[in-house]
């Protein structure tokens, strides 16, 4: 009886299934792609291997913890989807275990689905990846199929599996029948905060932070050595930067402006608070990724498993911000009936969607040229890579984003019936 309702409520909730199903199939065919390739013969310079240093250990690091975060909020958005259905089968009287197992069924018959086709995936990827880096460096080489790197990918797939069972599980039996009921106890966004700044004047706090957030960005291009310094600089700058001058801001214009600015604003101020963490991690990533490619002069295979990090790891992280701003309209529903109940048409509500989602990927927009721009014009410069290379990886930052927003606003239309 459980396994039959478990996969009927996962074919009726299809495109939440399809996106989690794609997370779980790109993390699986990444981590054995990032494994097999950086414990590869001409390689060895993996996680946890004699060959290791500093830099392929923070970057094998930071890959995985990516990965965990873009599943983390996969599954949030997964399951607080199901919250009333999980609901009311607890006050129809199933127990926290066999609601446990009816979330799991599905979760599981998803990874079922997914990790085997992406190891496929990644097993017939490594051919066209070889001849790649062949090109890449000149000269033939050979992606080899390693004991180590086998048994890597496996002991992190099988953490891929163990994580998404604890996250789970830690739904099923934190989560009250009401909590379930009450979308805004599973999807509510923290503010942002200025960091100990609040007791200085407002002029210097909004000076500060814009100085922490703009200069790291420069600095990392003039010295990439002392990258990781100005990485942490840079997230506690744009942290700093959302909470003293863009919340603000954007509360100074809600005031000024007609309804509708004012209520795109009030959205748009509540969209960059709550993806403040996901923004941070998405240019900071970047920044790291990047950086390994002007620090250090690698093995070819090792130079283009950052290029290759770089752009996955960018299509990883836009999905966490597409399942963290889904979940956030869980919320929106009421308020746009609040707003077509007081007169605002159908035409209007599109416009404040419309100017949300612009000024939300606008701001994104803004951080990807002066981030990423900066550094793969670094990286141009010193020779790492080709003008057309560093083309292409700029666009290929750009797209994910884009692609993002198309979804947000099919999603947001749908979610608020406009």
């Amino acid at each position: 009886m459980i396994v039959r309702d478990a996969l009927r409520s996962l074919r009726y909730s299809r495109s939440q299934a399809v996106f989690y199903w794609v997370t779980l199939l790109l993390t699986t065919t990444f981590l054995y792609l990032y494994f097999i390739m950086m414990m590869s013969d001409s390689v060895t310079a993996g996680f946890l291997t004699e060959g290791t240093d500093f830099l392929a250990t923070a970057v094998t690091v930071t890959v995985i913890v990516i990965c965990m975060i873009a599943i983390l909020y996969a599954n949030s958005y997964f399951v607080r989807r199901k919250a009333p259905e999980l609901a009311v089968r607890l006050i129809s009287g199933a127990t926290y275990t066999q609601l446990s197992m009816y979330l799991l069924l599905q979760t599981l018959t998803l990874m079922i689905l997914a990790m085997p086709l992406g190891i496929l995936i990644g097993r017939c990827s490594l051919p066209l990846l070889s001849r790649l880096v062949s090109q890449y460096a000149g000269v033939p080489y050979t992606i080899t199929v390693g004991k180590d790197g086998i048994v890597m990918a496996s002991v992190f797939l099988g953490f891929v599996v163990f994580w998404i069972i604890m996250l789970n599980l830690s739904f099923a039996y934190r989560n009250a029948a009401n909590m379930m009921f009450n979308t805004s106890a599973l999807a509510k966004g923290q503010k942002a905060g200025v960091l100990y700044l609040e007791g200085l004047p407002s002029w210097l706090r909004t000076a500060a932070s814009a100085a922490l957030f703009l200069i790291p960005a420069f600095l990392i291009a003039v010295n990439p050595h002392a990258a990781f310094l100005f990485i942490l600089m840079s997230a506690v700058g744009l942290h700093m930067f959302t909470g003293a001058v863009i919340v603000p801001l954007l509360t100074k214009r809600t005031v000024r402006s007609d309804a509708v600015h004012t209520a795109a604003y009030g959205f748009l101020r509540s969209d960059v608070q709550v993806l403040r963490l996901s923004t941070i991690l998405y240019f900071t990533d970047a920044v790291l990724l990047l950086s390994a490619l002007t620090m250090k002069d690698g093995q070819p295979v090792e130079m283009a498993m950052y290029m290759l990090s770089y752009i996955v790891m960018n299509i990883m992280l836009s999905l966490a911000l597409l399942f963290q701003f889904s979940s956030e309209l869980s919320l929106r529903n009421r308020y746009f009936t609040t707003l077509a109940n007081i007169g605002f048409t159908p035409k209007l509500r599109n416009g404040i969607q419309r100017q949300e989602l612009t000024g939300l990927f606008g701001w994104l927009g803004i951080l990807d040229i002066l981030y990423t721009g900066v550094l793969l014009v670094t990286v141009y410069i010193r020779g790492r890579i080709t003008l057309p290379a560093a083309g292409l990886l700029f666009v290929l930052s750009i797209v994910p984003l884009i692609l993002c927003a198309v979804l947000c606003r099919i999603h947001y239309r749908r979610v608020t019936r406009c």
